[in-house]
């Protein structure tokens, strides 16, 4: 039996339109986009897993560059 998930119209609609992401919109759109699939997490080989996946690599790498975390001093 297949599962069907609640995003199945984002990730129909999103799937054409991976990118990088370059700007705040850019970022808080993909933030929404993938939101519904923290709910309900896709099982591991799905389409759907593989959409949630790239996408949190994007938002990681924008992170990364725009909201950096400075490790704390060390003695």
């Amino acid at each position: 039996m297949v599962k069907m998930y609640q995003c199945d119209a984002v990730y129909m609609e999103q799937t054409v339109n991976i990118k990088p992401i370059k700007t705040e919109l850019d970022y808080q759109e993909a933030l929404k986009a993938i939101a519904p699939l923290f709910d309900n997490p896709p099982e591991m080989g799905t389409p759907e897993f593989d959409y949630m996946e790239v996408m949190v690599l994007l938002i990681e790498a924008y992170e990364a560059e725009h909201y950096p975390i400075t490790p704390p001093d060390t003695p």
